[in-house]
Formats: C-alpha cells, structure tokens, sequence
C-alpha cells in the first residue's frame, strides 16, 4: 500500500490516504482514530464493500483489543461498522470518484465528524 497523502490539520488531526486494492482514509487525534476503508467494485458500485472502525487508547484499566495499534502506535481498544460504511460513506465514496476531481472533503469530513462523535478525539 501507498500512503498517497498525510495532513496536519490546525485542530491536531492528521489524515492519512492509502491507497491499493483496498482503499483507507484515517483520520488520526491525540487519543483516537478512525478509518473507513472500501473495497471497490468499479463495474457495480453497489458490491463494494468496507468498513468504519474506531480505535481509542484504553482508560480506567480497560484491556485492550490490540497491543501495538497501527493508527495510535500502541495499544487501542477498537469498534466498527460495515452498516454505517455501506448505506453512508461507500456512497459518499463513490460520489467522490464519479465527480473525478480528486476531491474526497465529503469523505474527510463525514470520518471526522463520526470521529468527534464516537470517541473521546
């Protein structure tokens, strides 16, 4: 995988956009994380498929779900959600692509804000 582009952003946010058979935005806090990643299928974009998955450093003696985190660099206790990826942001995905301006802000913005809203950011 190629990691096509990472932003700092003011608010301490870092994107990051990798790219490859399956396709990853990763939106990166101080104590968070989020990525969506797509499979695409490009002849029918309904059989894409992917995924929103949460990720957060572990507090009040939680175990973790994983030791060494990709997204945190250490431990991280993780959720996620085909259902949201597949009747929300696949979608948006696909919208992004069809426009083919290289403008993916709608995704950006819908995993930031799902960020803001499902973790402690």
């Amino acid at each position: 995988m190629d990691f096509a582009d990472e932003t700092d952003k003011p608010d301490s946010v870092v994107r990051r956009l990798i790219l490859g058979r399956r396709v990853i935005f990763a939106v990166i806090g101080e104590r968070s994380a989020v990525h969506f990643w797509v499979e695409p299928n490009w002849e029918d974009t309904k059989k894409s498929w992917g995924g929103v998955e949460f990720h957060e450093k572990p507090e009040d003696g939680r175990k973790p779900d994983n030791d060494r985190c990709w997204l945190l660099n250490g431990p991280c206790c993780h959720d996620g959600s085909s259902l949201y990826a597949s009747e929300k942001v696949i979608p948006m995905f696909h919208s992004c692509c069809e426009i083919g301006d290289g403008n993916y802000e709608p995704v950006w913005s819908e995993i930031e804000g799902a960020l803001k809203r499902n973790t402690s950011a």
